[in-house]
């Protein structure tokens, strides 16, 4: 028996996107109701169309979507800029989203058609670079986010929490009083808490907060005291620094004046690989934190 096609109105957030085709974009987007997908923008990169400039990483938009029968990728039919949050003087006004909302809201049947249909005029991207704009380092910390994003597994029913903490952390990061790359690791850790497989800052012996070292093995961290038996080639020593931020992790008042190294980016980002692949028995990358350095070093 022949499905019947699908059709969606939903929210989502572009975390990557790539040449699909001549003038079309195949892109993987964190949505509100349906979790990470694929879709299928045809015609945005025709010469003349007025879409291209809305699917830039990290774009928040409202989407008309259709899926055939057994079809993984999602086809694109309507589409309204909410927000970029690279690119904030790209915004609509108030009034545009409340038009967009209706607009959609109001929408029955979808009609196929060649080209998206543009449901409400945002504005668009100028030539001009804007000093709004996010500089190279803290977008680096944002592909980050993406990254785990696109490596993980949740169900559908949860991509709405997984979507708000999402859209918390991109509204959060550009006013926070914290250097960056505290609020990118509360959001990890938030993440990791939402997945349900908390990453506990204490010695996973004794609970103390003092630990030195991190075991692969017992996927925890553990102090000095409670290391005896175990191998030293087995265990991760981490630099006082990296105990200190990992410590105070939800307490960021505590070490918002102390700088980030690069060697406690790379300590803080090999535990959460290693975390993460303990549990979904594959491997993980962080590459957007490669070549990540805080702005004062």
């Amino acid at each position: 028996m022949k499905g019947k096609d699908s059709y969606y109105l939903t929210e989502g957030i572009i975390l990557k996107r790539q040449q699909y085709r001549e003038t079309s974009l195949l892109c993987r987007c964190a949505t509100k109701d349906l979790g990470i997908i694929g879709i299928i923008a045809s015609g945005v990169n025709k010469d003349k169309s007025r879409l291209t400039g809305f699917f830039e990483p990290f774009s928040h938009l409202q989407l008309e979507l259709h899926r055939t029968p057994r079809a993984e990728l999602y086809n694109l039919r309507g589409v309204s800029l909410i927000r970029n949050y690279l690119r904030p003087d790209l915004d609509c006004t108030k009034e545009e989203k409340q038009d967009a909302s209706r607009r959609l809201s109001s929408v029955t049947e979808v009609q196929t058609v060649n080209e998206p249909t543009e449901i409400s005029l945002a504005k668009k991207p100028g030539s001009a670079r804007e000093k709004n704009r996010i500089d190279y380092q803290d977008t680096l910390l944002l592909n980050a986010a993406a990254e785990l994003l696109l490596q993980s597994e949740f169900a559908i029913g949860e991509s709405q929490d997984f979507f708000t903490l999402l859209c918390g952390y991109l509204n959060y990061y550009p006013s926070s009083q914290y250097r960056p790359f505290y609020v990118f690791l509360r959001f990890v850790f938030r993440f990791l808490d939402l997945l349900g497989i908390s990453l506990n800052a204490s010695c996973f012996r004794c609970t103390d907060s003092s630990f030195i070292y991190f075991y692969p093995q017992a996927d925890g961290f553990i102090c000095e005291k409670c290391r005896d038996g175990i191998f030293p080639e087995n265990l991760i020593r981490l630099g006082k620094e990296t105990v200190e931020v990992l410590g105070n992790i939800y307490h960021l008042a505590a070490v918002k004046d102390r700088e980030i190294t690069r060697q406690t980016v790379e300590e803080i980002r090999n535990v959460i690989i290693i975390h993460l692949a303990n549990h979904y028995n594959k491997r993980f990358h962080l590459h957007s934190l490669n070549d990540y350095q805080n702005k004062e070093e």
